[in-house]
């Protein structure tokens, strides 16, 4: 497969990686680490620690926003409370960095019976990031709950650049899958997240988030969120309020060379990417 290490394909300083060491940093791997990799060919069920030959940094690329999601069968033994609910992970990468999709899958009511064929074609391949598409099932190496199966896509959009500090996902300007919004600070060594329904100050208390995500607190993040306001009604403006104009956050991005199987895992759940 085409290496995508130096076409600006990677993530955002304080991404973690699976390594033999536990997770670390991405912009903290170093040539002769020992990451958790797969073969590129394989479906990711062999795994083993293979060394990092080169790393990489590329200055400035527009962030994405992938949010990955288990939903947890209140059935299940390990569930106290009987109450289904969703695991959710957000992970930050360029638009360009391949994912694999172990199971693309026509959604009734969304897709059109024609392109059944170019659906299915997409399982058991890497796609580019921005082109996965809602319900793909994606690979993970470390479950929160249970075992891997079940993760899937629930949506994949550009972060706004609302200031230098933050960006903006909306859940309104995505598509009907996104349950809430995302505000994503990204610094030169770390990223935290806000979520909830930002505009009107809801919080998500049933779900499980997975990685620096935290609950919008109102009223305490009332001088965030009126920062926030004032920004996006004066981005709105100049855009004359075509969403899709808003300019894409640009931060800079990491990415590294594995040895023999070219791929890795990230995030806390370990979502198999190549390199």
């Amino acid at each position: 497969m085409h290496s995508y290490i130096n076409s600006g394909a990677g993530f955002p300083a304080g991404t973690l990686v699976n390594t033999d060491k536990g997770l670390i940093q991405i912009h903290e791997i170093k040539a002769g680490d020992m990451v958790l990799s797969s073969p590129e060919q394989g479906n990711g069920s062999i795994r083993e620690y293979k060394r990092v030959i080169n790393t990489f940094k590329a200055e400035s690329e527009e962030i994405y926003e992938l949010i990955i999601r288990k939903t947890i069968n209140p059935d299940l033994e390990y569930v106290e409370d009987g109450i289904q609910r969703n695991i959710y992970e957000m992970i930050y990468l360029t638009g360009g960095h391949p994912i694999y999709v172990e199971n693309s899958v026509f959604v009734e009511g969304w897709d059109n019976e024609g392109n059944i064929d170019q659906i299915n074609a997409r399982s058991n391949s890497w796609q580019a990031a921005r082109d996965l598409r809602i319900y793909d099932q994606i690979v993970v190496s470390n479950p929160k709950h249970g075992d891997g199966a079940g993760y899937e896509v629930v949506s994949i959009a550009p972060v706004q650049d609302v200031n230098r500090n933050y960006g903006f996902i909306s859940a309104a300007t995505v598509d009907d899958n996104k349950p809430f919004d995302t505000l994503v600070y990204l610094n030169d060594d770390n990223y935290y997240i806000i979520g909830g329904d930002i505009n009107e100050g809801i919080k998500i208390k049933r779900d499980y988030f997975v990685g620096p995500y935290r609950h919008v607190d109102y009223p305490n993040d009332y001088p965030f969120y009126k920062d926030f306001q004032e920004n996006y009604e004066k981005i709105i403006a100049s855009v004359r309020g075509y969403i899709a104009d808003i300019p894409t956050l640009c931060r800079p991005v990491y990415n590294f060379e594995v040895e023999d199987y070219h791929t890795y895992f990230v995030g806390e759940q370990g979502l198999w990417g190549h390199n």
